[in-house]
């Protein structure tokens, strides 16, 4: 197969790759407030900016088939005011080509974003204000549209998707004594399918695990655990004692930042991969962090105040999860008075096979887009990988192929 040269696409839903990813195009992208930058991975040098601006941003995400880069922020325009939007950045020209309205009436709350695993879904928390409550709100990359809004009758405190974006788990504080609920929304339909309270117990969602079958929680003050997402039953074993902080769990890492250290964490034991104190990442808290699976770097941004309290500088740190060394630290001069930076890790030229692994689709359709031949393979009972070529997809050198599922294995 031709793996440095076949672009590959996706049609459908969310999948896991096979190997043969080239990641030499992958920059980081650092935000603040209106600047784009783009550097270097290997070095954080500063490469350049894009032509795209954004406002105070909210949530990014990176996808990793179509060299896009998908921006939410507050945007103000004189006759409406400020506004929550969606940008699409192309990344390889570093300019917006699209922005849509997501939010026009302060319905949602943009702190509470989250994504599926391929990008496609976005949900957002809800806000409240006198006992009334406004939906949570689902968006659609796809259409750039809303097309989801979930009545409920609660404020969310935290909210999480499945990696598929099939479910939707939120998390509600309420009374004074740290009482809690944990509900389960199906996406596509908008109802509730499951519920549990916690009551006089203090839990705090962390993190999916990447299987999508747990929900990281610290749990009433007693370390981080696991809650199974089918059954809501909180596991017994105490993973880690220290359950403060931010989590991400990725690949075969959980992250933990924001407790005055990163720690990197073996997700098959949570034994400790390494650690870094926020001296030697040269800032004193962390804005915005990403990990990206195929180079295996997190980046960290955050900002400080120059010596002489003039102005700000954004700090970038970057840590190679595999061997848990700190690759670098670099600072840039800030043109905001504005705290607070984000960042992400953007693929810009991701190159794949031609097998899927792992698709929630009962058809698969494979498209030589070159030539427009296309093959649909159907799964066969407990099959879990597909190879486009062997059923009968004829690639040569340079032809653009889409892959995708369609349909949900009954």
């Amino acid at each position: 197969m031709f793996l440095n040269k076949i672009r590959l696409g996706l049609c459908g839903l969310a999948l896991t790759m096979s190997t043969g990813i080239a990641t030499a195009d992958t920059s980081i992208y650092t935000f603040t407030n209106p600047e784009i930058r783009i550097h270097d991975i290997q070095n954080g040098i500063e490469v350049g900016q894009t032509a795209a601006t954004t406002n105070y941003v909210y949530h990014t995400y990176a996808s990793p088939f179509d060299n896009r880069l998908y921006v939410v922020d507050a945007y103000y325009t004189a006759n409406v005011g400020t506004q929550v939007q969606m940008s699409v950045i192309d990344t390889a020209q570093g300019t917006e080509i699209q922005r849509a309205d997501i939010d026009m009436f302060a319905n949602i709350n943009p702190d509470l974003i989250v994504t599926s695993e391929d990008g496609s879904i976005w949900a957002f928390g809800n806000r409240s204000s006198n006992n009334i409550y406004t939906p949570l709100t689902i968006f659609d990359i796809n259409t750039m549209s809303i097309v989801k809004q979930i009545s409920v009758n609660f404020s969310t405190s935290q909210i999480k998707m499945a990696p598929d974006g099939s479910r939707l788990y939120t998390h509600t504080r309420t009374g004074g004594f740290g009482d809690s609920t944990l509900r389960v929304f199906d996406v596509e339909s908008g109802l509730m399918i499951n519920e549990v309270s916690f009551s006089r117990q203090h839990i705090t969602l962390q993190a999916i695990h990447p299987s999508g079958n747990y929900l990281y929680l610290s749990y009433d003050g007693n370390g981080l655990r696991l809650i199974d997402v089918n059954t809501l039953q909180v596991l017994p074993e105490t993973l880690l004692p220290n359950s403060h902080g931010e989590f991400l769990a990725k690949g075969d890492v959980l992250i933990q930042a924001n407790v005055g250290k990163v720690n990197i964490y073996n997700i098959d034991d949570y034994s400790l991969r390494g650690d870094f104190p926020y001296g030697s990442l040269g800032m004193n808290a962390i804005d915005s962090f990403d990990y990206e699976l195929t180079t295996n770097k997190i980046a960290f941004v955050g900002m400080i105040p120059k010596p002489d309290y003039s102005g700000l500088l954004q700090v970038l740190s970057v840590i190679d999860a595999g061997t848990a060394t700190l690759d670098y630290v670099k600072t840039f001069e800030e043109n905001t008075d504005l705290w607070g930076s984000h960042v992400e890790i953007v693929a810009d030229a991701v190159n794949l096979g031609l097998t899927l692994q792992k698709v929630n689709a009962s058809v698969i359709k494979c498209i030589n887009n070159t030539t427009g031949q296309e093959v649909v393979i159907t799964p066969q009972s407990g099959e879990m990988s597909w190879d486009c070529e062997a059923g009968g997809l004829l690639v040569n050198s340079g032809d653009t192929v889409t892959i995708g599922g369609m349909g949900v294995i009954p």
